[in-house]
């Protein structure tokens, strides 16, 4: 990707810098925050902008770390942030679940292409997303991109004890 910015429906998107990471993580606080409403037992912690910046940090720990940022009226309304894990998935990006948020799902597409760009020019092509599933919004615009699914992680609430029940 170029240092200029790309413009799209008054939308620009630059690459992720140092000093957006606080941006992203209210980003992500508040798309926990819905998450949560959706499935209560995730952890609240990470509707705290301490715990979502930690996240944010971690997801550009990797010197392969790379993404983007989309701005509207220079706010920040997305980022997109994508790192190489294992060699045992080849030459790849992964975005995890702190790897992206979007005050508009639809950022999602233009966040992706003008971020894919470099990492397919890198020779990462094998590319992967985590998107919690409660998300509609989010998981249509990552399958809009021919993105589909491999993974569920799953919660469940711990059962209370069982007196006199041997389990099975």
């Amino acid at each position: 990707m170029t240092d200029t910015a790309v413009r799209t429906n008054r939308i620009s998107i630059r690459p992720f810098e140092a000093g957006d990471i606080e941006g992203a993580a209210e980003l992500l606080a508040d798309r926990q925050r819905r998450h949560r409403l959706a499935e209560p037992l995730m952890d609240p912690a990470f509707e705290g902008i301490p715990a979502a910046r930690a996240a944010v940090e971690e997801a550009l720990a990797s010197d392969r770390a790379s993404g983007v940022v989309a701005l509207r009226d220079g706010a920040m309304v997305g980022y997109l942030l994508g790192q190489e894990k294992s060699r045992t998935w080849g030459d790849n990006v992964w975005v995890e679940a702190a790897g992206h948020a979007a005050t508009d799902p639809a950022l999602v597409r233009d966040m992706y292409a003008a971020a894919a760009g470099p990492w397919v020019e890198e020779g990462r092509k094998n590319h992967h997303v985590v998107v919690p599933a409660t998300d509609i919004g989010l998981v249509d615009a990552w399958f809009s991109l021919d993105f589909g699914q491999q993974h569920v992680h799953a919660i469940r609430e711990v059962p209370g004890p069982t007196f006199g029940v041997v389990p099975r």
